[in-house]
């Protein structure tokens, strides 16, 4: 995965030519683009009209290099940009593949002609995913990362699309190309940005077998940037629409999809999930990023239009990728790409601020971390954009090259000779932006014996080999090596000459969660440093056995004793490691590893009870649990006691059961009073409280902690409510319904269906339902009713335990249940494939007499059966499920009808569509 893509036909619009005109340009074009000529002699300069490539010659002298023309200066260190930045193969031949340099107007773009006009490109697992005007490449860059091999493509005008307008002279479809590798190296998902007709798609690459599957497309929006991430083990992807705002698709959704699948007129394959923010909170995108901490994913958006959005940042659900909460927005001007990256501990966004001509690099940090980017997010670092032209699109690409981080500035523009319109910046010292795009090196002009001119900035306008139209999308970093998309050509640079600064990291092998009392195992790797193993480990806390200089190896045991005998807070503990090799190194960086030691003792954090609360009628019966802290397994230990400590019941275990009836004789009435008697002073019984306690304890702590709960049991006779019953209709003749009661621990439920009889309980009735006495106080009844007419009754009697008679209480509830549709027909036809006599045209059908033809009837409203009239004399035919034969004896015109029938009702008769003719 990689921030930001391009956009734009910087050629002229596209036309659709006739069929036979474009065949004959084709035709044309093809013989007249001249082919890769291998092992053509390339001289300096090289000849007009060759495919040669500009010849790379130093503004200053080596050895190896002689001063052009008046060139006298000598090159310090003998390099062409910093790092020793470079072609990997200045004046070689650029592979054909990767060579569209002698592209035109008039030409058709494509695989068939050799001008595949890159545009977009992301690297993941040494494989080079790469966009085009009408397709998309995949590259091996392992084997011979200055010389990668195609492995597999897939293009549109060869019908590898679900979907693809005609083959014409369109420059451009497809934009910005995303790729991640949720199987860690053996199938990718492949995000794929694009202009309308063509607009969205998601595809697989299968490392093994070297194929390209699309998943999914979305013709109906232009799209320009594609991100992708995965959260909880589903992939989503992000699209930046200029018409309709950040597109979210659920890329899982995708893959498991039984065959591909098009989205045309609206969201059909359940793939499309809205746009982030709903309704119309971002809309006119063009750029996007995305930031992925834990659980959260951040969003930049941008449109670099006057009319569109200037910069947001969202916070985005991890459940739910379109609901998003707005944390920043401004910069009211026109903001191109956007990138996130974090460098040093910090995160930061690279945008490009065409209203103040300038890149900017905003630190987010605080941004992200608190939730809202209030005050506005604060500057790291600007420098001017590169050019005098405004081009209709600008981008952002970051990468790490050898531990050092870069951010590459593109450009949609083409041009002869001109000012540059790219840049590459070295960001690995903090605040500084180091441009390496800046020259030192230049190629000579063939045709016209110009002096050099800049690589990076200057192209050939008249050489029909060399640079022309190039324009610098998008470029990013793979270990040295610089891959381009810049339109005419795919090209790749390296950083031959320099020494990156040794990089020392630490990780965690052992799982978490980390306590107190036990070693944890760290491992330590060190980047660009070579020399004696031995590490030296320090740690944020030094109350630690394992730290200090010589003390261990790349993989080393730390421990910490940090508590005495109170309970100690969680403490966060930062880990760290230099290779005594080159620790002395000044450049040096170190990333650590944070870790949260807890402590190991148990501590009951709460107890948990079901059904919920603290008050709880006689009669029931309650599950008790506990949140503990500390290291498992635990011992649980329960007790409940009364109000004087009586210990009434206790148990061992995970969970504890108290049923609240064992408690009527051993507490509550062993005075001899009952529950609603009052003492001989005239005051009530009180409801009893008792104490529900858990001792927690486990190896490393065997007294462990007390947690306890209070629980009140109410008493007293059971009593209905007012209204005693609250009923909820569920529609097609089920009900929910709730008891509302007090002092009531169970329930019986009748439900009077009236068949015959009359009110007043079940022995009255032909059809009744009881739900004897339980502990449901909320029920649910479904009624197929005889006549919608007729009401139904409802009767809950409650009770409590809590007295030697358990009082009762009865309501009859009229419910009148919601009437259901009547029968209607809603389709009725000749089934012509199923009757081979008969032909059919827009309703109206001829078939033949004496054959057997077959009639299909539908309906709503779930009818009993159908009923077909002839029309020839014989006798109506009845059928339960509307599929029927019929021989008609005589030719002539007949009126066939149907009706659909359920119970007393009837739908109306419906005749054909058209009409019947037998012959």
């Amino acid at each position: 995965m990689r921030p930001n893509a391009p956009s734009l036909n910087f050629l002229p619009p596209s036309r659709i030519l006739p069929q036979v005109l474009l065949v004959l340009i084709a035709a044309v074009v093809f013989a007249a683009a001249p082919p890769a000529m291998a092992g053509q002699n390339c001289g300096v300069p090289p000849l007009c009209g060759s495919r040669c490539p500009a010849v790379p010659a130093p503004k200053c002298c080596t050895a190896d290099l002689p001063c052009p023309n008046n060139i006298t200066a000598a090159c310090p260190n003998g390099q062409l940009w910093p790092d020793g930045f470079q072609p990997v193969a200045p004046g070689q031949v650029l592979p054909e593949p990767r060579d569209s340099t002698d592209y035109r107007s008039t030409s058709i773009p494509g695989s068939q002609s050799g001008h595949e006009l890159f545009n977009a490109l992301d690297i993941e697992d040494d494989l080079l995913f790469v966009s085009y005007n009408a397709g998309i490449q995949v590259w091996d860059i392992a084997s011979n990362p200055e010389q990668p091999v195609k492995k597999a493509f897939k293009e549109g005008w060869l019908g590898q699309f679900l979907r693809f307008p005609p083959f014409h002279e369109t420059d451009s479809f497809i934009e910005d190309i995303d790729v991640l590798d949720p199987s860690v190296g053996t199938e990718y998902f492949v995000a794929v940005a694009g202009e309308t007709p063509v607009g969205f798609s998601l595809w697989t690459y299968n490392k093994a077998t070297a194929t390209l599957a699309q998943l999914y497309q979305h013709t109906e929006e232009n799209s320009y940037d594609v991100r992708m991430t995965e959260v909880g083990g589903v992939v989503y992807a992000f699209a930046a629409s200029h018409d309709a705002g950040v597109q979210v698709y659920n890329v899982t959704a995708a893959k498991n999809l039984a065959s591909p699948c098009v989205d045309e007129g609206g969201p059909s394959c359940g793939v499309m999930l809205g746009r982030v923010g709903g309704g119309s909170e971002i809309n006119l995108t063009k750029y996007l990023d995305l930031s992925q901490q834990g659980s959260t994913t951040y969003l930049a958006a941008s449109d670099g239009e006057f009319f569109g959005i200037d910069l947001e940042i969202w916070s985005l659900h991890p459940s739910n990728p379109t609901a998003a909460v707005q944390l920043f927005d401004g910069i009211d001007t026109r903001v191109h790409g956007v990138a996130f990256f974090r460098h040093s501990g910090t995160d930061y966004l690279g945008l490009i601020n065409e209203g103040a001509d300038r890149i900017e690099i905003r630190d987010v940090d605080q941004c992200l971390a608190g939730g809202a980017c209030n005050p506005a997010i604060s500057s790291y670092g600007t420098k001017p954009i590169a050019g005098n032209l405004n081009p209709q699109r600008r981008f952002l690409t970051y990468s790490v090259s050898e531990g050092s981080p870069f951010l590459y500035v593109g450009s949609s523009l083409t041009l002869g000779k001109g000012p540059g319109h790219e840049q590459l910046f070295d960001l690995s010292q903090v605040g500084v932006m180091e441009d390496i795009t800046a020259g030192a090196g230049s190629f000579l002009e063939g045709c016209f014996s110009e002096p050099g001119v800049d690589y990076w900035g200057y192209y050939q306008e008249f050489n029909e080999t060399g640079y022309r139209n190039v324009a610098g999308f998008i470029g990013m970093f793979n270990d040295a090596y610089f891959y381009r998309a810049a339109r005419g050509v795919l090209d790749i640079h390296v950083r031959s000459d320099f020494t990156p600064s040794p990089v020392f990291n630490v990780q965690v092998i052992d799982p978490a969660p980390y306590w107190f009392d036990e070693p944890i195992t760290f491992s330590a790797s060190a980047d660009h440093c070579t020399g004696a193993e031995n590490w030296t480990w320090l740690s944020s806390n030094t109350n630690a056995t394992g730290l200090g200089a010589g003390t261990g190896n790349a993989i080393h045991d730390i421990s910490w004793d940090l508590c005495g005998s109170a309970h100690c807070p969680d403490q966060v503990i930062n880990v760290s490691a230099e290779k005594e090799a080159c620790a002395d190194d000044p450049s040096a960086q170190v990333n650590g590893v944070n870790v949260t030691l807890a402590d190991p003792r148990p501590e009951v954090q709460a107890i948990n009870a079901n059904p919920p609360g603290t008050t709880h009628p006689l009669c029931t019966v309650v599950t008790f649990t506990a949140d503990v802290d500390g290291k498992p397994p635990f011992t649980l230990d329960w007790e409940v006691r009364d109000s004087i400590g009586t210990v009434l019941d206790s148990a061992t275990g995970s969970s504890f059961v108290w049923d609240t009836t064992t408690t009527l004789t051993s507490d509550i009435f062993a005075d001899g009073f009952e529950s609603g008697d009052t003492t001989a002073w005239g005051a009530p019984v009180p409801s009893p409280v008792y104490t529900i306690a858990v001792n927690a304890t486990n190896a490393q702590d065997l007294i462990g902690d007390d947690g306890q709960v209070e629980v009140t049991l109410t008493t007293g006779p059971a009593s209905l409510d007012d209204p005693p019953i609250v009923a909820s209709d569920l529609g097609a003749g089920e009900f929910q319904f709730t008891a509302q009661a007090t002092n009531a621990s169970e329930y019986r439920w009748e439900f009077e269906d009236p068949g015959n009889g009359t009110a007043g309980g079940c022995e009255h009735y032909a059809l009744c339902e009881v739900i004897d006495w339980s502990t449901q106080s909320q029920v649910t009844h479904h009624w197929t009713p005889p006549n919608v007419d007729d009401d139904y009754g409802v009767t809950v009697a409650v009770r409590s335990c809590s007295t030697g008679v358990p009082p009762t209480g009865e309501l009859i509830l009229a419910v009148e249940p919601e009437e259901p549709d009547p029968p209607a027909v809603t389709s009725f036809q000749v089934n012509e494939p199923s009757s081979p006599s008969c032909s059919c045209f827009l309703g109206d059908c001829i078939c033949d007499a004496g054959a057997s033809i077959r009639f299909d009837a539908t309906a709503s409203g779930d009818p009993d059966h159908f009923v077909f009239n002839w029309d020839d004399g014989t006798p109506d035919t009845t059928d339960t499920d509307g599929t029927v034969n019929h021989t008609f004896t005589d030719a002539g015109f007949y009126d066939c009808e149907v009706k659909a029938v359920r119970g007393v009702q009837e739908s109306p008769w419906q005749g054909l569509p058209g009409n019947l003719q037998i012959q």
